[in-house]
């Protein structure tokens, strides 16, 4: 499987994010702050930050 890094999640990267998710890829996320990242982490979406 491939795994699509995605740095930033505002309105254009979260978007990026969940539609890569959705498309089945495995999306890892990363934020400076964890709050935007709370809507990506649910089933079949990025997983939670460390």
């Amino acid at each position: 499987m491939v795994t699509i890094g995605c740095v930033g999640t505002g309105t254009t990267g979260s978007a990026i994010a969940g539609r890569l998710a959705s498309a089945g890829l495995d999306v890892v996320a990363w934020n400076r702050s964890a709050e935007p990242l709370t809507e990506l982490v649910r089933p079949g979406h990025v997983p939670p930050p460390r």
